[in-house]
């Protein structure tokens, strides 16, 4: 018969006692997959995942937990073999004071430019959590690389789903989805294959409707708010359910991001109660749920750490240089961004750099720019100041920067904000160029705002406003880039209920002799910029393959 010492039997049964405390019994009932927006029965589950280029050597990989965890042990695991991810990268960990989870922020760096990379970050498949793959990326392009490729932009494109965008909507709102209708998410992941990367130019997710909603009864008629414990929770769960709904986009391209109105705080500046005559002001948002902190601290953009990151910053793909802006607030010195104090949001909001700052850094930024290496200058924002809604347009922003991209020849212009399509021909200070979409001199504005949310759709003027080539409203969707070359670019708009193209056109723009050479001819540019309405979806391979069409 063995015996055992007592101080041995004691450690054990110590050692047992944290087991039982850490795993549970296995007759325990845990679900197959947590639900978007739910606590996970695992709280280290790790969701979310989310890239973002740094540059063409270095990714950011973010994901959130429900609890915290030191940074030594929530790392991401890479490698350029998914059978052996030999690297591994730490993270820092952030939160904030109303978020029920904690922000993990890794930058995978000593990458090779346009390599395939795998990665799995902490506690992958932990037990009782969902079972995910390994992910991959492909790095960017390095600057000077004109091999042609595609990006996808969207704008104002909310939660799907119950507490979302669906089906119906409470009394006021409008633009539900018709029943089986695929949604603006379930269309970018079906045609994943068809881009590198994706834009969103503001409003993301739309947990600030949450009040809203709930006052036109979308969630029951019993179910009007009038505190502020009940916005706070709600609000981090819409979020948190949005993020989830996105993580099959997020964690296999990069998702670059540029700020909105409906991130700047918990219930959109206000919202009136007319059944109960209750004003709700931005007052009634906890510290936490003002001032873009969810946003701030969700995301890890390029540029210098700080307040302003993830509000301006600039990034290199091959041969286009990005540029993504804050037209919210820090418009610079004698002008009030729409969402700051003085603005006419009311969101009380801003601002996240010094006076003039975020002016001067794109000043700076496109002066630096080389044209040889990355001919095509792209500036994204979100809201518009040409668009074919003619009292919609952001005077204020258009003041800010329309001369800086003008004088730095920025080839185009992507908005959001207003929930319609409009393609502008090129313009600068209210005057078309006379050159159209064949080498103009002015930037072309197009604002896509057909992301899709619960509140619905806007119409556009008719007519159209002079300045505005095409447009389109009653249907949700997206925008594919393609750069076949550096002298042609084409803009295709995406209906997400079938994938089918309802716009298109070329824009094509002399270079300097020896610009980004590659041999490819691209488009003509013949018959450009004609709405029409071809069908089927396209993969990468066909977006390639019609560039010489």
């Amino acid at each position: 018969m063995a015996c055992f010492h007592p101080l041995t039997m004691m450690l054990t049964l110590v050692l047992a006692a944290r087991l039982a405390a850490a795993v549970p019994f296995k007759n325990e009932s845990y679900p197959l997959t947590t639900v978007p927006g739910e606590r996970p029965w695992n709280p280290i589950e790790p969701l979310q995942q989310r890239l973002a280029y740094i540059n063409a050597t270095a990714m950011a990989v973010s994901w959130n937990t429900y609890t915290s965890l030191p940074d030594e042990e929530a790392v991401v695991y890479f490698g350029t073999d998914a059978w052996e991810l030999d690297r591994t990268a730490p993270s820092r960990q952030s939160t904030f004071e109303t978020s029920r989870t904690f922000s993990h922020h890794a930058i995978l760096s000593g990458l090779e430019p346009g390599t395939e990379y795998h990665y799995r970050v902490a506690h992958t498949n932990c037990f009782g959590c969902s079972t995910i793959p390994t992910y991959s990326f492909t790095t960017a392009l390095p600057a000077g690389d004109c091999t042609p490729y595609a990006v996808a932009i969207v704008a104002d494109m909310g939660l799907m789903g119950p507490d979302g965008l669906t089906n119906s909507t409470g009394k006021g709102a409008g633009g539900a989805l018709l029943d089986n209708e695929t949604n603006t998410i379930q269309s970018m992941v079906q045609s994943l294959d068809a881009y590198e990367h994706i834009v969103h130019i503001g409003d993301l997710a739309y947990a600030d409707y949450f009040l809203k909603a709930s006052t036109q009864g979308f969630y029951g008629a019993d179910n009007v708010l009038t505190n502020a414990t009940s916005i706070v929770e709600n609000y981090e769960r819409l979020n948190e359910a949005w993020y989830d709904q996105i993580t099959p986009l997020t964690s296999q391209r990069p998702y670059m991001v540029a700020v909105g109105n409906h991130e700047s705080n918990c219930n959109n500046g206000g919202v009136k109660d007319k059944v109960n005559n209750i004003s709700y002001t931005a007052q009634i948002c906890m510290p936490g749920q003002t001032n873009f902190t969810a946003y701030a601290e969700h995301w890890n953009m390029p540029g210098r750490p700080g307040p302003s990151q993830n509000f301006w910053y600039s990034y290199d793909v091959g041969m286009v240089h990005y540029v993504v802006l804050s037209f919210e607030t820090d418009l610079g010195e004698g002008l009030y961004g729409p969402d700051e104090v003085g603005g006419t949001g009311k969101q009380m909001s801003g601002p996240r750099g010094k006076t003039g700052e975020q002016i001067e850094w794109l000043r700076q930024d496109l002066a630096k720019v080389d044209r040889k290496k990355t001919p095509w200058v792209l500036a994204f924002g979100h809201r518009p100041w040409y668009v074919g809604i003619a009292d919609a347009v952001c005077e204020p922003c258009r003041l800010a920067f329309e001369g800086i991209l003008y004088e730095n020849n920025v080839d185009l212009v992507l908005t959001g904000h207003d929930h319609v399509y409009s393609r502008s021909v090129p313009m600068f200070n209210h005057t078309a160029d006379p050159a159209g979409y064949d080498n103009p001199r002015a930037p072309t504005y197009i604002t896509n705002g057909l992301g899709g949310h619960y509140d619905g759709l806007d119409v556009l003027d008719s007519p159209l406003p002079a300045n505005v080539a095409h447009g389109i409203d009653g249907v949700y969707g997206w925008s594919r880039l393609t750069f076949a070359n550096a002298t042609h670019m084409r803009h295709e708009f995406v209906a997400a209920r079938n994938s089918s193209v309802l716009d298109e056109f070329w824009l094509v723009r002399a270079r300097e002799e020896g610009t980004c050479v590659d041999g490819e001819e691209g488009h003509t540019g013949k018959d450009n910029g004609k709405g029409h309405g071809k069908g089927g979806k396209k993969d990468k391979r066909d977006v390639l393959a019609r560039l010489d069409e």
